[in-house]
């Protein structure tokens, strides 16, 4: 805040009033400034370019995704292949909020991992979340390959089912879908 001078009787006024105190005169308002024009030029410059780049039709220097090959159609096996695991990320992410929803403080709750088992479709999960002194421990679930199997690490039988499932077998990373998409 700055103080101007009132055109109409001399007193300082505040540059951020309407009007002068003393004579009710209104102050006159400064005009934008060299660095304020040429901000605002090239925040305009940089929103036009950016619009130009998402409406292009893809002529001149820019890709379009007519320049790149097309893709041979995809077979009834790989179809079902990409639906079978499709549906597998799918329960996998539904088990997530479940195991989210059952923490002690559900907005604590972080995913760090969501193996997905090729050959099975069982869930295995590495979570960390506060527990009940404020402090975070790291979990583990399984979501069985039949669906409804549900174990986290601190109930009967997880290890078991840990063993069985999850142990030295490879799959499918699918944490990070599932935290953009549900989580």
């Amino acid at each position: 805040m700055a103080l101007i001078t009132c055109k109409e009787c001399g007193n300082e006024v505040s540059s951020k009033a309407d009007a002068c105190p003393k004579c009710g005169a209104r102050v006159a308002r400064k005009a934008m400034g060299c660095g304020t024009l040429f901000g605002v030029a090239f925040l305009g410059a940089v929103i036009l370019s950016a619009l130009s780049g998402v409406f292009s039709s893809g002529s001149g220097t820019g890709t379009s995704a007519t320049s790149s090959p097309s893709k041979p159609p995809e077979t009834t096996e790989q179809k079902a292949e990409r639906e079978r695991k499709d549906a597998a990320v799918e329960r996998a992410a539904a088990g997530a909020v479940i195991l989210k929803k059952t923490m002690r403080d559900p907005e604590s709750f972080k995913l760090e991992s969501a193996l997905v088992i090729d050959r099975t479709g069982a869930v295995c999960y590495d979570y960390r979340a506060k527990n009940g002194f404020g402090g975070t421990n790291v979990g583990h679930a399984v979501l069985g390959a039949d669906g409804k199997t549900f174990k986290t690490s601190e109930m009967d039988g997880f290890a078991r089912l840990w063993n069985k499932e999850c142990a030295g077998k490879s799959g499918t990373e699918a944490a990070t879908a599932i935290r953009w998409f549900a989580l």
